[in-house]
């Protein structure tokens, strides 16, 4: 499993590399050369993380519950980019924990999981948070090892370091069919709630001030990328570096396929698909009437479209009255000629 886990990943994230590895207590290792002027940031305090109040309540009573001895694991479930690797890693920064971070499709077999145990084991911090991230795609014989491990801190009857486990997934429900028994041992379970345009704008400006501290952004390309982001933190930063390289919000919209308020052109071929469809459609006939395989329709763009109310799962999809909505206002507004040739 080599090269598959990673150890402290980037929770102290500075603008300049240097500051980094001080913070980090060691040299720069690897390329000493020019590096570029912007990269990533990530939230140093939870009053950095903007929005999802519940899950940061949530977040603060874990760590108060490792201070006082007791390890209560968490589940983080939310869509790609909402923030939580972010989360989890402001809990490992608070407890001044060792941060190990793994993904699902990379533990598969048990010499991982003896690698990942024995990372946990070697720490010399008092705290441990292991990150299982994209935890259903783990293959599911695999995960049931992780049931006595995270329940008892054992594996193969032998005892290892009591740490803090968390997993995260933007699909609970395959999980939840798939070994319900790893769910039922993890003690606080925290859903991530749609961002609104304000939370947005916050995250923008934060970061704004802080990767692009001699650029001005006016209040209408905020304003713009907030509303076309799918309220997408991840989405909303990307587009906003797209904007300081090219310095024309519409040209940037334009490229990312963007028709109105964040949706595509193939979301919109998604709507509409479902809008003319005789009956509710399963997953594996809507991606393939729309030129997409499945899992990609599933973690990337129904998600959204669900979330938000332009698709109901039934638990075949449907169209929305939300989605109904916007492919009238797209004709009624006649933005309807920009993706004409695209049907």
């Amino acid at each position: 499993m080599k090269n598959k886990i990673y150890i402290n990943q980037d929770f102290f994230t500075q603008v300049d590399l240097t500051p980094y590895y001080t913070l980090q207590g060691q040299s720069k290792r690897g390329y000493n050369g020019k590096m570029p002027p912007q990269f990533e940031y990530r939230p140093q305090n939870f009053t950095e993380f903007i929005g999802q109040e519940s899950a940061k309540t949530k977040a603060q009573t874990i760590i108060k519950g490792a201070k006082m001895g007791y390890f209560l694991h968490f589940l983080i479930d939310g869509r790609q980019g909402g923030g939580k690797t972010s989360l989890c890693q402001l809990v490992a920064k608070d407890l001044q924990a060792d941060f190990i971070y793994t993904i699902g499709k990379q533990v598969d077999n048990d010499e991982d999981i003896k690698e990942i145990v024995e990372k946990i084991n070697n720490s010399n911090k008092e705290f441990t948070i292991f990150m299982l991230d994209e935890v259903d795609g783990c293959d599911t014989k695999v995960l049931k090892q992780f049931n006595s491990i995270i329940e008892s801190f054992q594996y193969k009857n032998e005892y290892i370091k009591p740490f803090l486990f968390c997993a995260a997934t933007i699909n609970k429900d395959v999980l939840q069919d798939n070994n319900p028994d790893l769910l039922d041992r993890i003690h606080e379970h925290i859903r991530f709630s749609g961002y609104i345009q304000d939370d947005i704008k916050k995250i923008l400006l934060l970061n704004a001030n802080i990767l692009y501290k001699n650029f001005k952004f006016n209040d209408d390309v905020i304003a713009k990328i907030s509303l076309n982001c799918k309220y997408n933190p991840r989405r909303a930063l990307s587009l906003l570096k797209q904007f300081v390289i090219e310095q024309d919000i519409d040209k940037v919209l334009q490229s990312a396929d963007i028709i109105f308020e964040g949706l595509t052109k193939l979301d919109i071929k998604i709507l509409q698909t479902l809008n003319s469809a005789p009956r509710a459609m399963g997953v594996n006939a809507l991606a393939s009437a729309v030129g997409l395989k499945p899992k990609e329709y599933q973690s990337i763009y129904e998600p959204f479209l669900v979330e938000y109310g332009y698709i109901n799962r039934i638990p075949s999809r449907v169209i929305g009255v939300k989605g109904r909505e916007i492919l009238s206002k797209i004709g009624g507004i006649k933005l309807w000629k920009k993706v004409k040739g695209f049907f």
